[in-house]
């Protein structure tokens, strides 16, 4: 109980947390359950679905398969593949991608930083 009375301070306080839940039937599930008290929920998972969260992702930002490649350094064939489940992301892009979910304006903004060195 202490423990979910500190994750919520934290959320206050942050506006964000990370948070592990224990192995669930549907994570899904609890997702919407989570998304419906008005806080953003993303799945961090190793195991995450890729082509599904993608989708997911995009739909939140309202980006096409070619914006949200060109906004984010990815090759289009790449994320259609990954989207598709024909190809599986490396570690390094399974992180970008975390960072792009937790803050697709900071990610948005350090490609373009890169882009302009």
């Amino acid at each position: 109980m202490l423990r979910a009375k500190r994750t919520v301070e934290a959320l206050i306080e942050l506006g964000e947390v990370h948070v592990r839940l224990p192995s669930v039937n549907d994570a899904d599930d609890i997702k919407r359950e989570i998304v419906t008290t008005g806080i953003r929920a993303v799945r961090l998972s190793r195991a995450m679905k890729v082509g599904e969260t993608l989708r997911e992702m995009r739909a939140e930002l309202d980006l096409t398969q070619e914006q949200f490649a060109l906004r984010f350094g990815f090759d289009l064939d790449a994320l259609q593949n990954w989207e598709q489940g024909r190809r599986k992301p490396d570690r390094a892009i399974l992180a970008y991608l975390r960072v792009i979910a937790l803050d697709p304006e900071g990610a948005a903004r350090a490609q373009e930083e890169q882009e302009s060195t």
